[in-house]
């Protein structure tokens, strides 16, 4: 990252362009070269004008200056100018650290172009000099051009890729429309037709994914579902035994109560019920009565401590040890909880 220099500017003579790879399928190439310190501001690149018929190899000499607040590359591209959208020739980013740390803090430099594969495409010449640093002085580039450094950089690098499937999109819809699909690939060339290929392959495997992932998702939640409905299942279960089980226990309980009552009516009305057999079975109801008065019926889920008595199915228990209850430790099953009175 450069440092902030007060009014720090960048001279930029573009000089020229060699070798450029062939980005037009019929007749010569018609290039032109922008750049911008923000790749991603499409309205910030400054341009030369364009080399009709150029081909291969295309002047400019045309000279620029920009500000510099801290922008550590110089993003570069060369085009093609058509009629609908211009094809992409190559592009690179220049790390401007290399022209201010030079000598008199400029240079004559040779700057590699790349294609969206990161392949070689072409060579500039263009003469930098940075402006309003301690080391900067009036550039002298009548010196031979040297070898610079030039990369790629990832977001620019997605621009360029996007820009080259809008232009590879609008090639193909307008053969289509001319009638050309009879003739396919032959009339678009070779290239076009397999970057149009290319994308086709790239937009399955992305359609492939997205498809993957929904089955992901779906398979997760049904997942889930299941695992909710088990547990829902297991609480009914388990709710349903704890109303059963109390069911039962005052039914029995109704049904001891309703026997007793008979027994009683059936040795009022025999005048040969012994009367002593009758006190007796009123003194030990009595006594039975008065030792139930605390015991309470058993609660599931209660709370009880050592010595508590508790009715269970007809039979009253006494409580061993403290503890919380569940549906599970019945008395007459917990043994080691209850015993049996």
């Amino acid at each position: 990252m450069l440092h902030s220099h007060s009014q720090a500017s960048l001279s930029i003579h573009v000089s020229s362009a060699t070798e450029l790879v062939s980005a037009q399928t019929f007749g010569k190439q018609d290039p032109y070269l922008q750049f911008s310190l923000n790749y991603e501001e499409k309205n910030d690149f400054l341009k030369t004008f364009t080399h009709k018929n150029a081909g291969e190899n295309a002047t400019w000499n045309q000279t620029f200056t920009i500000s510099l607040n801290g922008e550590a590359d110089l993003f570069v591209e060369v085009l093609d100018e058509e009629s609908t959208v211009n094809e992409v020739i190559g592009f690179c980013a220049i790390p401007i650290n290399q022209v201010v740390h030079a000598e008199g803090a400029n240079v004559n430099g040779l700057f590699e172009i790349y294609d969206v594969k990161g392949e070689r495409a072409g060579l500039l010449n263009l003469q930098l000099a940075a402006i309003g640093f301690p080391n900067s002085c009036t550039p002298n580039f009548d010196c031979a051009p040297v070898q610079c450094q030039s990369y790629v950089h990832e977001g620019h690098c997605m621009r360029m890729k996007s820009s080259k499937k809008k232009a590879t999109g609008v090639a193909v819809g307008g053969a289509l429309l001319g009638g050309a699909l009879a003739i396919g690939a032959g009339f678009l060339g070779k290239k076009l037709y397999d970057n149009h290929q290319e994308d086709e392959a790239e937009k399955q495997q992305q359609e492939e994914e997205a498809q993957r992932l929904r089955e992901e998702e779906e398979t997760k939640r049904r997942e889930e579902r299941e695992q909710f409905e088990q547990e829902r299942a297991e609480f009914e279960r388990q709710k349903s035994q704890r109303d059963e089980e109390t069911n039962d226990g005052e039914e029995q309980d109704t049904n001891e109560g309703g026997n007793c009552e008979r027994e009683e009516k059936r040795c009022h009305k025999h005048d040969d019920c012994d009367g002593n057999h009758h006190r007796r079975r009123n003194s030990n109801s009595s006594s039975s009565g008065d030792d139930d008065e605390d015991a309470k019926k058993w609660n599931p889920i209660g709370t009880y401590a050592a010595g508590d008595r508790v009715k269970y199915h007809g039979q009253v228990y006494m409580c061993l040890q403290g503890h919380t209850s569940n549906p599970t430790w019945q008395p007459g099953a917990a043994h080691s909880l209850w015993q049996a009175e």
